[in-house]
């Protein structure tokens, strides 16, 4: 890796860190519209790094994206892309929130 994804590593891990707007002191998600528009923001920053630190982080996160297989075969597997990689770091942060509206 480069230092300028050395320091997206970084960059990254704050991001995943930062507090979601519609999540309440006790961590349930009280205004579920601000939290998805917090999801599409964290999505969109984390469209704009690099896909080799996005996959460090996965990788370290243990939240590596599912490999996809094409349609017609069973053995030839879909590359993976930046959006699958956002998505599943996405999904990780998103897990730890539960929703009040659900309880």
């Amino acid at each position: 890796m480069t230092l300028k994804e050395v320091n997206q590593v970084t960059a990254i891990h704050v991001l995943l860190a930062t507090c979601f707007e519609g999540v309440g002191d006790d961590g349930k998600v009280i205004d579920q519209d601000s939290f998805q528009n917090s999801l599409d923001l964290l999505s969109k920053q984390l469209l704009s790094k690099n896909m080799k630190p996005l996959q460090f982080v996965c990788s370290d996160l243990k939240c590596q994206p599912e490999p996809k297989t094409h349609p017609h075969s069973l053995v030839r597997h879909i590359p993976l892309y930046k959006k699958d990689w956002v998505e599943a770091l996405v999904q990780w942060v998103s897990f730890s929130f539960s929703t009040s509206f659900n309880d």
